[in-house]
C-alpha cells in the first residue's frame, strides 16, 4: 500500500465524512473505495492534465462545496538518476511541477 492509499485509509478510519481519491488506474481506485464505500469516492484522472484537474475541482465544489484537507501525493518510480534518459526527466518534471 502506497502513501496515498495509507492517507485515504487513515482519514476514512478516523472520522472523515468524505475522501476523494484521484489516480489514473480506475481498478486500483475502485479497489480502495470498496473498503470504505460510504466515505471514499474514486475519481480517475491524470494529475498532469489541466482539464482533468478542473473536472475534479468542479465535481468536489458541486458535491461538497469545500475542502478541509488536500493531500497531493503524486509520484512514480523509475531508473536511478545516473540511468535517466531525457524523456524520463521531462516526465518527472511534468508530474511534480
Amino acid at each position: 500500500m502506497g502513501i496515498g492509499a495509507m492517507m485515504a485509509t487513515a482519514l476514512a478510519e478516523n472520522g472523515a465524512s468524505k475522501v476523494y481519491i484521484v489516480g489514473r488506474r480506475l481498478d486500483k481506485l475502485q479497489e480502495m473505495a470498496l473498503k470504505y464505500p460510504d466515505v471514499i469516492t474514486p475519481l480517475p484522472a491524470d494529475v498532469t492534465c489541466q482539464a482533468d484537474l478542473k473536472r475534479i475541482a468542479d465535481l468536489v465544489a458541486t458535491e461538497v462545496g469545500y475542502i478541509n484537507l488536500l493531500v497531493t501525493n503524486a509520484g512514480m518510480s523509475g531508473p536511478m538518476l545516473e540511468d535517466l534518459k531525457p524523456r524520463y526527466t521531462l516526465t518527472d518534471f511534468l508530474l511534480n511541477k
